[in-house]
Formats: structure tokens, C-alpha cells, sequence
């Protein structure tokens, strides 16, 4: 049985407790868990800029409440992958507050490989001399902080090398992916914690099906509580099937896994197939601030308090505690058509005007009643209302929104005031009589459930049918990845640095550069440079960089004589020049438009339109995911006492009870599986780590017990010394 648990919330904000748990006893394992804090997210909103910060200090401020042993972060900690120097000070000012301190920290580690980097890993926090931890953090990076630029550093890496997280689950070969577990001790319960932070979902799939994933399991396996977590698509977004990494893909040894990245919050465990027709237990923690204004973020937001014990019969059981958010701004999402409304509206904008005024009010309450301990300053909800106006006027929202909006933010009734509305109705073509200046001043329709990836495919698609690209000799997934980075992560020479690699790749095959001026035209062209096109896409296939396409796709257009004679001079003019293309807002603003608002992956936001190329393609082939209905007043429930031996789950027991834990320290020894469809648990190559330790020594070679430890278990006294793990 899972047990559930609301906790009244105005005092959280700045507050100093904690959630009133009774603490864990020294054979049980307490794990505190939330995902998707994206600090930093709407900095630049008045309104809005702290309420990503403020969440965060909740879920410290309940994590040493409760005294968890440590704190699991899901991926996507910070919303930007440079995030500015405002967000940086804030995050290190909070992660210090909370996570330094004089608690003891009863953690004994025993495989530590897959912690930071190859040149700096290998080591917890608080093991570190120089450090007093006391609420150790263990995090892998998201899509939105992931590794990029020089060295392949994150903004985690940061905090890594500063002391206050311990990073883990960074591939260094994307290719051949391999998921080693740190190993962790307390009493009598070991665990095995996987982590694997976000890579590209389609490549990640590839490798699964080509068996370039392998898990290096923790062994004995019946010894270790294995426990995943991952930051990837959970689910199905395009028609192809290969943007999302399916339960049944993973190991059926696991036994629960920790979802990051999917905002809606569904924390409680659900069990789905997992590989050899095994069951996995998967908890979708969700956001802790909304990114976009989606029905799934509208979901009370949770996070959760996960204890693991060994039973009598040797079996791990567990015990999950869900708790809502309180320092989280309240959010109402509602759908109305507007033909459908009795009584319906008046056609003309005053009537459409009163009825959408008198809805929002409604919303406004309802925000409040259903969440009467917000902090004050959360106390504006934000509201989405999606309007269907087929045969009705359109109203601009952002002068809709003034009649919410005060003169100072204390009066505003909302925090969202010029977007409140989105606008939608049937696809239909513009009426020939409209002119020009008619259609440019009609208000701009948001199109929900189309991401960036979708759109840039949808163009080039468009642009191999027309034949009228001005690009050359590039692939798609080349051109992809590019845009991909130069919008996430603000790399502005991704676009120049992929088309010169590309020309250099190409030039390195030819061998000749003369060999272009003898092009007589472009199907002499596509004709001759054919066989080396071939060739460099074996290359790129062999290598796993994307899939099979012929040589028509990957030329993809070829300049004509004219446009490569005049190409210095349009140089200033092109977008996809690095040095003298347009402003970074205007670029993005045609790549995502309107896309990254209305994800529920939690985009960045929008900056300008996506183009009418792109708007038609896309207008009438996305549908939004459908989320599932939820009562927000079933998480105030609180259920009544029970035995405490029910509200563990048991994940089987064993035929023999093993052997109590030695006191000496034995390093950790793991079995390599590869998926072959699932999992090959069969063959296993036993290794063994480079950390072990003797009975009596300290946790490290260099840690010796402190002088003045008069508390008998070696940890560290008020003097900050660090002993020896008993």
C-alpha cells in the first residue's frame, strides 16, 4: 500500500521545518524525490521571476523535515542550459543554506564509478574533508541542462566541482552507451542507483535496438535494491515511434524507476511491461513549475518521500509518500466553444467580450477555493482558456488581458494577464477578398502539441518536394541537430560549424576542388558527386549518426551557376551565416514560434511567429496528447493510521534469508547485461571496483577518525572531521 500525505503549505514559504515524519531508523532508507525544477524559468517576468526558486526551497525545506538521507533530482534543475549569472547565485545561495550543515550523514558508499567525469569523479560530497554535508544531492542532467560547447561541460558540472551535488549519469560515448550504478550502504539496505540523463530520444532508441545499451548490474543482485532514474519522452510524440524510450525497453531486474522530464504529475508508481515480459514500477514525479500552460501542468504539483527496508523474509519493501506542493502558483486550464454555450454568446465582439470576462472571473475563483494556503505572493493564478470561436469574432488577448491587469502587480487578478486566451477554430482558407493588411493584422493563432523537432522536419520535407532550398549537400538530421543546438543551447556556430565540416568532408572525398567548376549542371552534379555522397553516408551510418537515406535526400539541393557566382554576396543576408546573420531572437523566432509555450515539455518560450510555411504544414497534423482527468481534491486526502508493516510494498522475498552484513567493507561487484530486445541476464562478467576497504579503516585512504569523536560511530563532530563508515 502507498501511503499519501498532504501537508498544510503557507508556512513553507521561508520557513525553516519540515514535513513531520518520524526519522528513518538506521535500517531504513530514506530517499526524497522531485524532477523538472527548471530554475531560473520566466526570470525576466516581474510576476513571475522567484517562482521557480521558491518551489525549490520547499522541496529543501521538506527534504530535511523529514531528514532524508538524500535528495534525487530527476533532471532539468536549471531551465536554460547557460543559465544567466542571476539564476547561478541564487541556486548556489540555496543548495549551500540547505544541503551544508552539521547532520551526520549515514551513507556508506560502496561503487562510486559513474559519479562526475573521466577527469574528475569517483567520490560522494560528503566524503570531502573540506565539506560539511549534510543533505547529500544526486542528480543527473535534463534536455535543458544537458552537456554542451567546449569539453562537453553542464551547468551541473558546476555545482559538481563546487561540493554541493554529486553528478552522475553522463555518457561520455553516446554511441555505446554503458549505465553503471553507484552503490550506497545504510544498516542493513544496500541500493543500486542507475541514472542516465537525457540524451537525443531517437538515437537513444537506435542504440537500444542495436544493443548499444548495457547495464552493469550491481551483484549479488538479490542483495541491492536497484532504483533507476531517467530523463527522457516517456511517451509517443510523432508517428515514426522513435521519439521515446518504451518501459519495455529497460530491465526487468529493476525495481522501481524514477520518470524525469514529463511535466504532468503522475508520482504515484505504476507498474507497466518491462523486457523478458517483466514488470517495472515507474513514478512520474512531474514539475515543480509550470513551463507552459497545458492542461497536464494544471495537475497539483507533488513530491515524494521514498523509504526502502529489508523485510523478515529478506525481500526489499518500500514505502511511498506523496506530498503536494504548496509554494507553487495555482494554475486553471478550461476548454469552451463557444457555438456550444447555452446561451450562446452574441456574434459581435462585446458579446464575445462579456462572456470570456465573466469565465475568467469564475476561473479566478475557483483557483482560490480550491487552494487556500498559497503564499501571498503566489496568490495570482495563472489561467489558460482555450476559445474555439468557429463563426465567432476574434478578440486580441493581450488587450483582453488589460482589463486583469492593475497598475502595479499587487493589483493584478492574474499573473498571466496577455495570455490568458488561446484562440483556436477550424482550419479554413483565407477568403480571397481579405487583403494583405487584413491578414497581417489578424491576431496570430496558437497551434498547441507541435514541438520544434516537428517543424524543422516538416520545412525540409517541403523544401526536397519545391526544390527550392538554398542548401547544399547536407543531410537532415545534420541540419537538425544544428538548429537543435543553436535554439537550446545557444550555440550561435552550430549552423556555420555544421556546413563547413560537412564541405570539408566532402572536399576531403572529392580530392580535387577543381572537380566542381566541371559540373556542366545540376543533375550532371548530383550524377557525379553520387558515389562520394554514397560513401560519406555509409560512413556517417556506420558510426550510428543517423539513418539510411539515399543520395537524392542527402543532396538536397544544388546552387545554380548564378547563386554560387553571387553567394559572397548574399553572405550578409543569410540567416544560416554565422557571422552576419540576423539577431538570435529573430532566428529563434522562426525556428519555434509559438511551439516551446505550448509543449508540456517545458519550453523556453516563444519568440516571434514560425512562418506561414510552417504554420500550414503543421495547421490540421498535430493533436495534443490527451492527459487524464484528475481531482485535485483527492490529493488533500490523508489516509487513516495502518500498520506499518502494510504500507510497504514487497518486491518478492527470497528462498534464504541472507547472511547479516559484515562490517567490513566489501566493494561492490557488478554483471554486465545487454538488451537484446530486453535484458540478457544470463551472461554475466563479474568485476570488481577499485575502492575496497578493511575492517576498521576509514571510508577512503585519506580519511582518518576525527580526534574528538566522542559519539562512537566515527561520523563527523563539531570540529567537521570525517571518520569511518561502520
Amino acid at each position: 500500500m502507498e501511503a499519501q500525505e498532504s501537508m498544510g503549505a503557507g508556512a513553507w514559504l521561508g520557513g525553516g521545518g519540515g514535513i513531520r515524519m518520524a526519522p528513518p531508523s538506521k535500517d531504513v532508507m530514506r530517499i526524497f524525490i522531485s524532477t523538472d525544477n527548471h530554475l531560473g524559468h520566466a526570470e525576466d517576468n516581474e510576476m513571475r521571476q522567484d517562482d521557480s526558486f521558491l518551489a525549490m526551497e520547499e522541496v529543501f525545506q521538506r527534504a530535511t523535515g523529514c531528514e532524508a538521507d538524500f535528495l534525487l533530482l530527476g533532471g532539468d534543475l536549471f531551465d536554460k542550459n547557460k543559465p544567466s549569472r542571476n539564476t547561478m547565485v541564487k541556486s548556489v545561495k540555496m543548495f549551500k543554506k540547505y544541503c551544508l550543515g552539521e547532520r551526520p550523514v549515514a551513507l556508506q558508499p560502496l561503487a562510486l564509478d559513474s559519479i562526475g567525469d573521466k577527469h574528475h569523479g569517483g567520490f560522494v560530497n560528503y566524503e570531502d574533508p573540506c565539506m560539511n554535508v549534510s543533505l547529500p544531492v544526486f542528480i543527473i542532467h535534463g534536455n535543458h541542462d544537458d552537456p554542451a560547447g567546449k569539453g562537453s561541460y553542464s551547468a551541473l558540472d558546476v555545482l559538481w566541482n563546487a561540493g554541493l551535488v554529486n553528478y552522475f549519469g553522463k555518457q561520455q560515448d553516446v554511441e555505446n552507451v554503458v549505465i553503471r550504478p553507484i552503490c550506497l550502504k545504510k544498516g542493513n539496505v544496500k541500493i543500486a542507483l542507475y541514472g542516465l540523463g537525457n540524451m537525443r530520444d531517437d538515437r537513444l532508441y537506435q542504440n537500444f535496438c542495436n544493443h548499444r545499451v548495457k547495464f552493469e548490474r550491481a551483484e549479488p543482485k538479490e542483495e541491492y535494491f536497484h532504483l533507476m532514474v531517467i530523463h527522457q519522452n516517456r511517451f509517443q510524440r510523432s508517428q515514426q515511434g522513435k521519439d521515446y524510450i518504451p518501459a519495455n525497453l529497460l530491465p526487468e531486474w529493476l525495481h522501481a524507476i524514477i520518470w524525469g522530464h514529463e511535466h504532468e504529475c503522475r508520482i504515484d508508481f505504476e507498474s507497466e511491461p518491462s523486457a523478458n515480459n517483466g514488470t517495472v514500477r515507474i513514478s512520474q514525479p512531474g514539475s515543480s513549475v509550470q513551463t507552459s500552460l497545458v492542461a497536464a501542468e494544471s495537475i497539483p504539483k507533488h513530491m515524494a518521500v521514498l523509504d526502502i527496508r529489508l523485510g523478515k523474509h529478506g525481500e526489499y519493501q518500500t514505502k511511498h509518500v506523496k506530498i503536494r506542493h504548496q509554494n507553487v502558483r495555482p494554475f486553471i486550464y478550461e476548454e469552451c466553444n463557444l457555438s456550444l454555450q447555452d446561451p450562446k454568446p452574441k456574434q459581435n465582439e462585446e458579446g464575445v467580450k462579456a462572456f470570456l470576462v465573466e469565465k475568467i472571473e469564475q476561473m479566478i475563483q475557483r483557483a482560490k477555493e480550491n487552494n487556500p494556503d498559497t503564499p501571498e505572493c503566489l496568490r495570482q493564478p495563472l489561467i489558460r482558456l482555450k476559445v474555439e470561436y468557429t463563426d465567432y469574432p476574434m478578440l486580441h488577448p493581450r488587450g483582453f488581458g488589460q482589463i486583469f491587469a492593475g497598475k502595479t502587480l499587487s493589483n493584478w487578478k492574474v499573473a498571466n494577464p496577455s495570455d490568458m486566451l488561446l484562440f483556436w477554430r477550424k482550419s479554413k482558407r483565407l477568403k480571397q477578398e481579405e487583403t494583405s493588411s487584413q491578414r497581417q493584422n489578424r491576431p496570430v493563432e496558437i497551434l498547441e502539441g507541435v514541438d520544434m523537432n516537428t517543424l524543422i522536419e516538416e520545412e525540409l520535407e517541403n523544401m526536397e518536394k519545391s526544390k527550392k532550398s538554398g542548401l547544399q549537400l547536407l543531410s537532415r538530421n545534420e541540419i537538425l541537430n544544428a538548429v537543435k543546438e543553436f535554439v537550446d543551447k545557444d550555440e550561435n556556430k552550430s549552423i556555420g560549424g555544421m556546413v563547413a565540416s560537412t564541405m570539408k568532408e566532402l572536399e576531403e572525398l572529392v580530392g580535387n576542388a577543381e572537380t566542381y567548376k566541371a559540373f556542366e549542371d545540376e543533375n550532371d552534379c548530383l550524377e557525379k558527386l553520387k558515389p562520394f555522397l554514397e560513401q560519406r553516408q555509409s560512413k556517417k551510418q556506420s558510426m550510428g549518426h543517423f539513418h539510411t537515406e539515399s543520395a537524392e535526400n542527402i543532396l538536397l539541393t544544388v546552387k545554380s551557376s548564378e547563386q554560387m557566382d553571387c553567394e559572397d554576396h548574399q553572405n550578409a543576408s543569410d540567416p544560416d551565416f554565422p557571422e552576419q546573420g540576423p539577431s538570435r531572437g529573430q532566428a529563434r523566432g522562426r525556428a519555434r514560434g509559438k511551439t516551446a509555450a505550448t509543449t508540456t515539455r517545458g519550453g523556453r518560450g516563444a519568440r516571434g511567429g514560425r512562418g506561414a510555411a510552417a504554420t500550414s504544414a503543421a495547421r490540421g497534423k498535430r493533436k495534443a496528447r490527451s492527459t487524464r482527468d484528475d481531482d485535485s481534491s483527492d490529493s488533500n486526502k490523508v489516509e487513516s493510521p495502518v500498520d506499518d508493516q502494510e504500507q510497504y510494498v514487497s518486491y518478492g522475498a527470497k528462498e534464504k534469508k541472507p547472511k547479516p552484513p559484515s562490517q567490513n567493507r566489501k566493494p561492490a561487484s557488478f554483471g554486465k547485461s545487454a538488451l537484446d530486445g530486453g535484458v540478457s541476464g544470463e551472461e554475466e562478467d563479474v568485476k570488481t571496483t577499485q575502492r575496497s576497504a578493511q575492517k576498521g579503516e576509514p571510508t577512503t585512504g585519506k580519511r582518518k577518525p576525527a580526534a574528538n569523536d566522542t559519539t562512537g560511530d566515527g561520523r563527523k563532530t563539531k570540529a567537521g572531521r570525517w571518520g569511518s563508515m561502520k
